[in-house]
């Protein structure tokens, strides 16, 4: 029998194995299809769908900025809360008068400002005092090198009459051994070398007392100096300590920080007295109350943010 002539189909996929590779081919084509829909189903569903979930509810939230948070108005000195300018709800400017201080004692500003003058004056009289004794030590130092200049000149000139006188007496002297000079001229001699030698010694006298009496002199007027320093610095201290007290008492008119509300403030709970005093509560129209250095003399901060209703993510 010819084989060709068989009729029965022939099983292709045993015969031909890169038809097995073709199916496979087909189902990663499929999966791809799938994926690319997945991958595009899935953008879409990122695109649309909401990144955050939020409940609703109902409330108060006042936003705090750094740069409109409540602040305190507080009396930087010590007194009496004279006059309010502001009340609840009002709305003021920044430098916008809220307060008027009144001192405890009412001579005290006067009493400062008095003895500031009397200070002043001492400062003025002793810084006139250093210059008196500046000038004076600065003649003193030019007299003092006159005068010792002066009397190195005398000791010199001294010195030269003396070498001379000496020389004189040693010819005389000579010429009398040899009878030549009378012996009056050799009294003479020896007189001139005598005094020529205690001029010398006080010429040099006198220059030593000049320099040391110019010099001590010059030391105590330069103490006085210095104690004249001393005294304006200490009164410069002291002018410095007054200011102060003046600046604070003449701090008298509080003012706003700020722009912003006038906020009541709550009434204390702890004594009126101690650290806990510092926030007492005052009146928004007080007739005249104490006040302490650093307590409120509001009642209220000064400025404070808006609140407002929002949901509350």
């Amino acid at each position: 029998m010819n084989p060709r002539s068989d009729s029965s189909p022939i099983p292709l996929r045993g015969q031909l194995p890169a038809l097995l590779l073709a199916g496979s081919s087909q189902r990663i084509r499929l999966l791809a299809r799938l994926a690319a829909v997945g991958f595009v189903t899935l953008l879409l569903a990122i695109w649309f769908l909401p990144w955050q979930q939020f409940v609703r509810g109902t409330g108060k939230v006042i936003a705090f900025d750094p740069l409109d948070r409540r602040i305190n108005v507080e009396a930087p000195v010590a007194g009496l809360v004279r006059k309010m300018h502001v009340v609840e709800g009002q709305r003021v400017k920044s430098g916008e008068a809220i307060a008027e201080l009144q001192d405890n004692d009412p001579n005290l500003l006067a009493n400062l400002k008095s003895q500031r003058a009397s200070l002043a004056d001492r400062r003025t009289a002793t810084a006139r005092r250093i210059e008196d004794l500046d000038l004076q030590v600065r003649q003193l130092e030019l007299a003092r090198g006159q005068s010792v200049d002066a009397a190195r000149q005398r000791v010199v000139a001294e010195k030269i009459a003396a070498e001379t006188a000496a020389l004189n007496f040693t010819r005389t002297k000579e010429l009398k051994q040899g009878g030549l000079v009378s012996v009056r001229d050799y009294e003479l001699a020896i007189q001139s070398r005598d005094s020529t030698a205690s001029a010398l010694l006080a010429a040099e006298a006198t220059l030593g007392r000049t320099e040391s009496e110019f010099s001590a002199t010059i030391a105590g007027v330069r103490a006085q100096r210095g104690s004249a320093q001393s005294d304006l610095a200490s009164v410069e201290r002291d002018l410095g300590v007054i200011d102060v007290q003046i600046n604070q008492n003449e701090r008298q008119l509080v003012r706003a920080p700020r722009d912003g509300i006038v906020l009541p403030s709550r009434r204390p709970t702890a004594p009126t007295s101690g650290p806990a005093a510092r926030s007492a509560w005052s009146s928004p129209r007080p007739t005249a109350g104490s006040s302490r250095s650093g307590s409120r003399v509001m009642t209220c901060p000064c400025c404070s943010p808006a609140s407002s209703s929002r949901t509350v993510p």
